[in-house]
C-alpha cells in the first residue's frame, strides 16, 4: 500500500449518503476482521448497530461460515409472526389485537380480565360477572368501523343476531375473545351511499381447549357523511305511566339474581304499565371513556328499561331472570352525541313489548339524546330485543291472586238494553191514582188575576198549562183523570194523603201543592219546601220513575267502565246524587275519575256525604258557570 486507507470515512460516507438505509453488512474475506473498526465507526455517527457477517471465519468450516451468512443475509418469517411483530394497528379495548387482516375478513384476539375490565364486575348473575349482551353489539360496531378502514359511516344495522351462550368471567383467570368480520366486498372499492353486507362471530374460551360460539349475526354498513332523518326524530311517546322508584325496580331485579352496579345502574327514572315503559339515565363525565364509539352499558341500561315493562311494584314480580338471547334489528346512528355541554351522557328510553309468553319476551327499544339536548334526535333503534326466561316457570309457583274473571259484553259493538222494570201491581196502579188526584186537587185552588199579570213569565206558563188540563178534564177528553174528580174536596185529599205516609210521591206533591201560592208571590223559594226533611234527595232514589231511570244509567254505564276500567265520568246537573250513588255503586272501582256539576254548589255538601267511603278521593265537584 503506497497510501493511507480511509476505511472509516468510506463507511461514514455510505452510511450517510446511500439513499435507502443499510440493512446488513457482509465481508468478503478470511474472517471478519473489519467487524471492530465499522462498529466503532456507526457508534461515533449514532447509528443503529447492523447485523455483520463474515463469508468465512478462521477457525470454522467454508461451509458452516458460507451457510450461516447466507442465512443472516436471507431469512422468511410467517404471515402471522410479522403482523404480530410489525403490525400498525395497536390493540383495541375490547376487540383486542387483530390477528388476521385481509380485504375480506379481519379477525381480533383479547383476552378479558376483570382487573383489566373492573367496571364489568357491575353486571352479574347469580353472583358471577356476566359479559352483558349489549356488549356484543359493542365489538360489531367497532369491528365494523375497522373492516371499511374508518370510512364515515351513516348508519349501522345488526341483524339477526343471536347469544347461544353467556360469557362467564371469573376472578382467577382470563377469557380468550375471538371475534371475526367476514363480507364478499371490498369496503375500499364501493363509493359512499353503498352498503357494505358482512357477517360476523363471536367465540371464547375459558379453559384453554375448547373454542364456544357466544354470538353470531349480520352487519350492514350504510357509508356516506350523516344526513338529517337518516334515524326519525325523538320518537317517546307522551303517555301518561305509573312512576316506579329505580330503587324499588333494581330490588325487584336483585331478587331474581340480577345485580347491577356502578355504569350498570345509572337510571333514575322510570315509569311503566304493562307492556310499556319509559325511563331516562345519565353517566358523569368520564364514566363512559373506555375508548369505544359505543358503550355496552349505555345499551344494557336500555334493556333494562325492556324489564320494566312487565316488572311491577308487587313482590316477585318477576317469576325468573331474563337473559338477551338475540336481536332481530338494531339500527345505530353512530353520529349520534349524548353528551351534554358538562361532558356527562344523557339518554332517554322507551321500550315497548311485542310479544311474550311463558318464557321468551320480545321487546322494541328507542334510545334518544336527552330531552333539551341540542340534538333532540333518536339514536338507537331497536326491533325485536329477545330475552329469554332461565326456568321454565313451575305450577307450584304460581302466585293465588285474590281476583276473578269476569266475562261481559262488549261495549264496542253496542250496550245491552237494561232488564224490563217489574210489572205495576195493584198498590203502585192505586198510588198513581192518588198522586193524579193530589194534583188534580192543588191545580184547582183559585188564583187571583192580579197575581198571575205581575208573576214571572214561567209562571205564567205554568198557569196556562194548568187551565188547559183542568179545560180537558171538564170536557171529559183526559186520557186519566175523570171527570168527577173535580169534586174531591180537601178532606178527601187528605184521606189520600194520610193512606201513603212514607210515599214520597205523595209527599212531594203535597209539599209543591200547599206551597205554590207563596212561590208565586215571591214570599219563598221552591227549592227550600222540597229539601226539607231530605225530601228531595229521597225523590230522585225513592220515586218509581226516578229510581227506574237511575237503574237504567248505572246499568249502561257498568258496561262502559268494564270496557274501559280507567274512564273519566262527568256528571251534569248531579243535584242531590240519586243517579250519582247508583253509577258509583254499579262501576265499583272501575273508572280513574268522576267529576259533579251543578249550578248551585248548596248540593254539594249533601252529595258529599252521602258518597260511600271508598270513593271519596276520586270524585270532584265543580259549580257550572
Amino acid at each position: 500500500m503506497v497510501q493511507p486507507v480511509l476505511f472509516s470515512e468510506a463507511v461514514q460516507f455510505a452510511v450517510q449518503t446511500l439513499p435507502a438505509p443499510l440493512a446488513i453488512a457482509l465481508e468478503v474475506g478470511p474472517h471478519p476482521a473489519l467487524k471492530g473498526p465499522v462498529s466503532q465507526t456507526l457508534k461515533s455517527l449514532a447509528a443503529s448497530p447492523l447485523p455483520y457477517a463474515g463469508s468465512l471465519e478462521r477457525g470454522k468450516g467454508d461451509v458452516e461460515s458460507m451457510s450461516a451468512a447466507s442465512g443472516m443475509v436471507y431469512w422468511r418469517e410467517s404471515r402471522l409472526s410479522h403482523n404480530f411483530r410489525v403490525g400498525g394497528q395497536p390493540p383495541h379495548s375490547l376487540l383486542g389485537r387483530q390477528r388476521e387482516d385481509s380485504p375480506y375478513e379481519k379477525t381480533w384476539r383479547n383476552f378479558f380480565h376483570l382487573e383489566e375490565m373492573p367496571w364489568v364486575k357491575g353486571h352479574t348473575f347469580q353472583g358471577q360477572v356476566l359479559f352483558p349482551g349489549a356488549g356484543y353489539v359493542s365489538l360489531a360496531v367497532e369491528a365494523s368501523k375497522a373492516f371499511v378502514k374508518n370510512r364515515p359511516i351513516k348508519l349501522l344495522e345488526v341483524r339477526d343476531m343471536n347469544i347461544p351462550k353467556a360469557l362467564v368471567m371469573g376472578e382467577d383467570k382470563g377469557v380468550e375473545v375471538l371475534f371475526t368480520i367476514r363480507s364478499k366486498t371490498i369496503s375500499t372499492t364501493v363509493a359512499d351511499g353503498s352498503v357494505v353486507e358482512a357477517e360476523f362471530v363471536c367465540y371464547s374460551c375459558s379453559d384453554e381447549r375448547v373454542l364456544d360460539k357466544t354470538c353470531d349475526g349480520q352487519v350492514l354498513i350504510h357509508l356516506g357523511p350523516r344526513e338529517p332523518g337518516d334515524l326519525p326524530p325523538s320518537p317517546i311517546s307522551q303517555a301518561e305511566l305509573t312512576p316506579l322508584g329505580t330503587d324499588r325496580f333494581y330490588r325487584a331485579v336483585s331478587e331474581i339474581e340480577l345485580d347491577y352496579h356502578g355504569v350498570f345502574r345509572t337510571l333514575h327514572s322510570i315509569s311503566r304499565s304493562w307492556g310499556h315503559a319509559k325511563a331516562s339515565a345519565s353517566w358523569p363525565r368520564g364514566h363512559l371513556d373506555i375508548g369505544c364509539s359505543l358503550h355496552l352499558a349505555l345499551l344494557d341500561v336500555a334493556f333494562q328499561a325492556g324489564l320494566g315493562t312487565f316488572v311491577s311494584t308487587a313482590e316477585k314480580s318477576m317469576g325468573s331472570p331474563y337473559l338477551p338471547i338475540g336481536i332481530r334489528r338494531a339500527i345505530i346512528d353512530l353520529n349520534q352525541d349524548y353528551q351534554d355541554g358538562a361532558g356527562s351522557t344523557s339518554i332517554d328510553i322507551e321500550a315497548l313489548m311485542a310479544t311474550a309468553n311463558a318464557s321468551v319476551v320480545e321487546f322494541d327499544i328507542s334510545i334518544c339524546a336527552k330531552s333539551g339536548h341540542e340534538q333532540e334526535s333518536c339514536g338507537i333503534q331497536i326491533d325485536g330485543l329477545i330475552l329469554k326466561a332461565i326456568a321454565e316457570p313451575q305450577p307450584s309457583e304460581d302466585r293465588n291472586l285474590f281476583v276473578k274473571t269476569i266475562w261481559d259484553v262488549d261495549a264496542a259493538y253496542g250496550l245491552n238494553a237494561p232488564p224490563p222494570a217489574q210489572a205495576d201491581t195493584g198498590e203502585s196502579v192505586d198510588v198513581i191514582d192518588a198522586c193524579e188526584r193530589i194534583t188534580l186537587f192543588h191545580m184547582q185552588n183559585p188564583r187571583d188575576i192580579s197575581e198571575l199579570e205581575s208573576a214571572p213569565w214561567y209562571h205564567q206558563q205554568l198557569f196556562r198549562y194548568i187551565r188547559a188540563t183542568l179545560f180537558t178534564v171538564r170536557e171529559g177528553k183526559h186520557a186519566i183523570l175523570r171527570t168527577e174528580r173535580l169534586n174531591d174536596d180537601r178532606e178527601a185529599i187528605t184521606g189520600l194523603v194520610d193512606g201513603y205516609p212514607d210515599n214520597v210521591d205523595v209527599e212531594m206533591l203535597v209539599a209543591v201543592g200547599e206551597n205554590l201560592p207563596s212561590v208565586v208571590r215571591n214570599e219563598s223559594g221552591m227549592m227550600e219546601h222540597m229539601l226539607k226533611n231530605d225530601l228531595l234527595s229521597r225523590l230522585y232514589k225513592e220515586s218509581s220513575g226516578l229510581a227506574t231511570c237511575n237503574r237504567h244509567v248505572a246499568h249502561l254505564m257498568r258496561q262502559i267502565s268494564h270496557k274501559h276500567p280507567r274512564t273519566k265520568i262527568l256528571e251534569i246537573g248531579a243535584g242531590t246524587g240519586g243517579t250519582t250513588v247508583s253509577v258509583l255503586n254499579a262501576v265499583g272501582e272501575a273508572y280513574t275519575s268522576y267529576t259533579c256539576t251543578d249550578i248551585s254548589a248548596s248540593f254539594f255538601n249533601r252529595l258529599s256525604e252521602k258518597l260511600p267511603e271508598e270513593h271519596t278521593p276520586k270524585v270532584d265537584f265543580k259549580e257550572a258557570t
